[in-house]
């Protein structure tokens, strides 16, 4: 008898507490511009009872699973349930995905779908190409023959008109409170900063630095670090399908472990064919400070290993033999047509990828909708991991100039 009188206790206990804490929740998202506004009801028990709506942001650590969810705005319920939320969001490189939460004191009541939205970075068109395209540089004939037409040319200096300023009509600084971004390992991240200090056009060159600060800050309410980095890219400025892309650079001059660079193209589409990397990455270059004199490109997609054949260089994604001279500037430059990526360095082959998809796709799937250019200054991880005691800042990649013809 006593036991059954203990097993009703709990269960009334237990509908109690789902009861207190169950809630319809209704909402409606509306982007106009850069403002997100959510307009909903939460009804049921508990709701009017010190309840709020909070609008919370997913956001994701590079090289990490895992996410979590940061508060952009909130406010208490009004009468019968309704609330009203409002927040500046400012343009991204990646698609914010966003939330309502409905909580009293530290309970949650109820959660909306999640819903995903893109804002565009909020620039003018870019300016036509200068009187000489290019840098008045003709490459080779098109493979298959024909010339090259150029489409996009930063000098950064007076003949592209940036001598002394980024061109925000062509580039968007990508920053870690927009985007959740970062670089390096768990404690000391780079947090991502559109400031003069990370990024910066000077003596016919962009300069992206990554540096250490004077004191710990925290960085877009994520996470507490020393150290902040430069990053820059052509989302929704340019982007093209196919062609040539070349970038003249200079690498930090180390020996010692913890930096990283990469110039890479990522697609407008990032999950058009699925998750990372199912619908491709192209990264011309990647550097490691602990390999100061290889450049590693890396060509990122879904394939089965076993119909790698690089006498037919098929499905050859990487290679670690491409030689850079570190002292100097280095031409790195892809050749992207149909099924086929070619990779030079300074003139000399590099890569070669004709490349075959898994996933029932059919070349040139998946590497075959418009990309845009990404320029990055980073803080490494694994074995090339970024060591506050021994890795030199700050260290900055210089690029004098970015060309693509089609």
């Amino acid at each position: 008898m006593l036991l059954a009188c203990l097993a009703a206790v709990a269960l009334l206990l237990l509908a109690a507490g789902a009861a207190a804490s169950s809630a319809r929740l209704s909402t409606s998202f509306r982007l106009s511009g850069t403002e997100l506004s959510v307009r909903g009801t939460a009804r049921g028990r508990g709701v009017l009872a010190r309840g709020r709506a909070v609008l919370e942001q997913r956001v994701m650590k590079v090289g990490d699973d895992r996410s979590t969810w940061v508060t952009r705005a909130n406010r208490r319920l009004e009468r019968h349930g309704s609330f009203s939320l409002r927040w500046a969001a400012p343009a991204s490189a990646n698609p914010l995905v966003v939330r309502v939460v409905v909580i009293s004191g530290r309970r949650t009541l109820a959660t909306s779908p999640v819903r995903r939205f893109v804002i565009a970075a909020n620039v003018p068109p870019a300016p036509p190409p200068p009187t000489a395209p290019c840098g008045g540089e003709v490459p080779a004939p098109k493979p298959g023959g024909g010339k090259w037409t150029c489409t996009f040319d930063d000098e950064f200096d007076a003949s592209t008109g940036d001598a002394t300023a980024l061109n925000t009509s062509w580039w968007v600084p990508q920053v870690t409170a927009t985007s959740g971004y970062t670089t390096g390992p768990l404690g000391n991240e780079a947090c991502y900063v559109n400031s003069p200090n990370n990024i910066s056009v000077s003596g016919g060159a962009l300069h992206l630095t990554a540096r250490k600060e004077a004191a710990p800050f925290t960085c877009a309410g994520l996470i507490t670090t020393q150290y902040t980095a430069g990053m820059v890219s052509t989302y929704n400025t340019f982007n093209q399908t196919y062609g040539r892309f070349e970038i003249r650079a200079l690498l930090p001059q180390t020996t010692a472990t913890g930096l990283q660079e990469t110039l890479w193209l990522w697609p407008i589409n990032d999950t058009l064919y699925g998750a990372w990397p199912a619908s491709g990455e192209i990264d011309l270059s990647e550097f490691y400070s602990q390999y100061p004199t290889l450049d590693i490109p890396y060509l990122h997609y879904n394939y089965t290993p076993a119909t790698t054949n690089p006498a037919t260089n098929t499905n050859t994604p990487t290679t670690y033999n491409c030689q850079i001279n570190p002292t100097q500037y280095n031409n790195y430059a892809l050749t992207w047509t149909p099924g086929t990526l070619t990779i030079t360095i300074n003139g000399n082959p590099c890569l070669t990828d004709n490349y075959i998809p898994d996933n029932d796709l059919t070349t040139p799937a998946p590497i075959h909708q418009p990309v845009f250019n990404a320029r990055t200054q980073a803080l490494g991880i694994n074995t090339n991991a970024f060591n506050p005691t021994t890795t030199p800042l700050p260290a900055t990649t210089s690029i004098d100039y970015v060309r693509v013809w089609k």
